[in-house]
């Protein structure tokens, strides 16, 4: 039975970090030098009831904090199946990449049970970017899956897709992708895959357990994306 690759990527990125700093979770290592981003989060009902703009942008500062990532959450819409009316085929849905990423615009406010309502802002990019595709709905009752496709370029340019004018201008925004894991069948079973950029020939390779196999670029956008891996360039 194959395990879930976005816990294991987190616990392997947490476990070399401890690793490699003896335990001091606050010290810097390769891993937080290399995958280690910045997010401002911020209160979206701080200031609201604030009597002028001045003050509601005092407000808005004191409910902002500063917090680290190693991976980022994207959450798909809940856009459900539906059947073609002449052929009676089922039609996926599909959300481009860059909309998924306007939850880090730091004005899109992000409704959560459990947090309430933020607003999120991405301050500092890692070299390497990891992506989270929130396909799975997990609890008690039921396992569902999120079966919308997300495209995507193999590159972007992030200043194109989200507000980054606070970062310097000298600051590198581009990123190639580089790996990108998908699930393929039931929530409850199916199988894991993974798509990885050969950089010395530029080529795609898909990885499924001990099969190694070359693929059309083309194909990589076509799958199930689950975790996917960016390259600053």
């Amino acid at each position: 039975e194959q395990g879930d690759p976005q816990a294991f990527l987190a616990w392997l990125l947490d476990a070399m970090h401890l690793g490699l700093t003896a335990g001091k979770r606050k010290k810097a290592s390769v891993i937080t030098r290399c995958f280690q981003g910045e997010l401002d989060v911020r209160d979206a009902s701080a200031g609201e009831s604030a009597e002028d703009a001045s003050k509601a942008a005092e407000a808005a500062a004191a409910a902002t904090t500063t917090t680290k990532f190693l991976m980022l959450g994207l959450d798909l819409p809940d856009t459900p199946l539906h059947l073609d009316a002449k052929s009676g085929a089922t039609i996926i849905p599909q959300v481009p990449l860059s909309t998924l990423l306007q939850k880090y615009n730091g004005s899109t406010v992000h409704e959560s049970l459990r947090s309430g309502s933020k607003t999120y802002r991405i301050t500092k990019l890692p070299r390497y970017l990891v992506l989270n595709i929130k396909r799975f709905l997990k609890n008690n009752f039921f396992f569902e899956k999120n079966r919308t496709l997300v495209t995507f370029p193999l590159e972007i340019d992030l200043r194109d897709i989200l507000p980054l004018s606070h970062l310097s201008a000298d600051e590198p925004t581009r990123y190639r992708l580089v790996a990108n894991v998908c699930h393929d069948g039931e929530p409850s079973g199916g199988t894991y895959k993974v798509h990885i950029l050969r950089p010395s020939d530029e080529k795609w390779y898909e990885v499924h357990d001990l099969r190694v196999s070359e693929v059309m670029h083309q194909m990589v956008g076509l799958s199930e994306a689950y975790v996917q891996l960016w390259e600053r360039l």
